[in-house]
């Protein structure tokens, strides 16, 4: 796992949509949220943030990032971005689009791309956001969460088990004490096509 520190001049980006929260995999049926376990109370769902899932680079743009490559779907405010995460953070992941999605997180990407989206999209069971943790299928408008962000420093990359081959739906994250969400996408220039979609769940 490459370890990376943030700094005002140079900051990480983590993909697909991160809206104030961490949003949502690639997927198809199920859904639904589970709540993190622990001692102490737990905070309202309404005020853990989100990271927003939307595949579509039409709508939330691409960014090519150094350590990420080009990601897009994944983002912390309105579009495309590597998110940066703090370790022990509570977030949520929202899935803001019409279809289904997953959020599966690993130590780098799976090589090579599996076509179509091959991933496993069972949920991992846990709710720990770290390599390995799996969201399983998130239905369109569905939230998982609240998950608790691991407390091991580094980077983390993410793919949608159901777009990562065919739309290279991928993003990365930054875990760092203070992280903060890596540059955003440009706008997406009006009108357009977006990418084909190849899957069941399109």
């Amino acid at each position: 796992m490459v370890k990376r520190r943030l700094s005002t001049a140079r900051i990480a980006i983590v993909a697909l949509a991160v809206a104030a929260a961490v949003a949502a995999g690639c997927g198809g049926g199920g859904g639904g949220s589970t709540s993190a376990p622990g001692p102490g109370p737990q905070p309202s769902v309404s005020a853990v943030p989100a990271v927003q899932i939307v595949l579509f680079a039409k709508f939330v743009g691409k960014i090519n990032d150094p350590t990420f490559g080009t990601v897009q779907g994944f983002t912390q405010q309105a579009y495309s971005q590597v998110l940066g995460l703090t370790p022990g953070q509570q977030i949520m992941l929202t899935n803001g689009d019409s279809v289904t999605h997953t959020f599966n997180v690993y130590s780098a990407y799976p090589t090579p791309p599996p076509p179509n989206g091959t991933l496993d999209t069972t949920p991992s069971g846990t709710t720990t956001l770290d390599a390995g943790f799996r969201s399983g299928p998130i239905l369109p408008g569905a939230s998982v969460g609240p998950l608790t962000v691991t407390n091991t420093l580094g980077n983390l990359y993410i793919a949608c088990a159901f777009h990562f081959g065919s739309n290279g739906m991928q993003d990365g994250v930054v875990v760092s004490v203070n992280a903060t969400p890596g540059p955003q996408a440009s706008a997406p220039a009006g009108g357009g096509s977006p990418p084909p979609c190849k899957g069941p769940y399109c």
